[in-house]
């Protein structure tokens, strides 16, 4: 019997467990831990190839610089998210569960990041100008829902798409703005908020 190669890394009491694992493999997913919870600004090429047992050649056999990396992650992240956002848009069920799916999804999602992360993100041109690109299509798909389901009779009729989706855009543009991100604890809370403010107004939220 051929037993498996597991590779364990441990970083600040998180342990990443990978099973015959490329020495890409173990850059992105070392890069990804380090990334996620103290930002890239802070973490230097040396520290992933010590943390992920790799040389310094070797990681430059992958990535020209620490951007490209970063990038690298964002567009396996951003590709995942947006097919699982795809599937439950496309979904029979309906347009209230849909909103709940999403939300669920978003929050999910936001628990993993720092705030030093998403602040790197929105300080470094070239990550920030990727970042937008994504938004911007994420917003076109959001766009296509909303007037799909308004056409079904599930949205307001009376309600200005393209206004609302101006409304998104705004919320978008705040993150730029330092002093938004110091009214928040996390990115998590982050998210919450602003979700919540778009979904629900000022009205309390249901819980369960």
């Amino acid at each position: 019997m051929i037993s498996k190669q597991k590779t364990y890394i441990c970083i600040k009491n998180v342990t990443i467990e990978m099973s015959n694992p490329t020495k890409k493999e173990q850059i992105d997913l070392t890069a990804k831990a380090l990334f996620w919870k103290h930002g890239f600004r802070r973490v230097s090429v040396a520290e992933i190839c010590e943390k992920a047992d790799v040389s310094r050649k070797t990681y430059y056999t992958y990535y020209e610089n620490k951007n490209k990396l970063v990038l690298s992650l964002l567009e396996t992240l951003f590709s995942g998210a947006r097919n699982d956002v795809k599937t439950i848009f496309e979904s029979e069920a309906p347009f209230s569960d849909k909103i709940k799916q999403i939300m669920d999804f978003k929050f999910k999602m936001s628990e993993t990041w720092s705030k030093e992360f998403l602040a790197d993100i929105l300080q470094n041109p070239e990550i920030h100008d990727y970042y937008l690109e994504w938004a911007k299509a994420s917003m076109n798909m959001t766009r296509d829902f909303f007037m799909e389901s308004q056409k079904k009779g599930e949205v307001n009729p009376d309600l200005n798409i393209d206004y609302v989706m101006l409304m998104l855009q705004k919320y978008m543009e705040w993150l730029d703005d330092p002093n938004f991100l110091n009214f928040f604890a996390s990115v998590e809370e982050i998210t919450k908020q602003m979700t919540y403010l778009f979904v629900f107004g000022i009205m309390p939220v249901e819980k369960g």
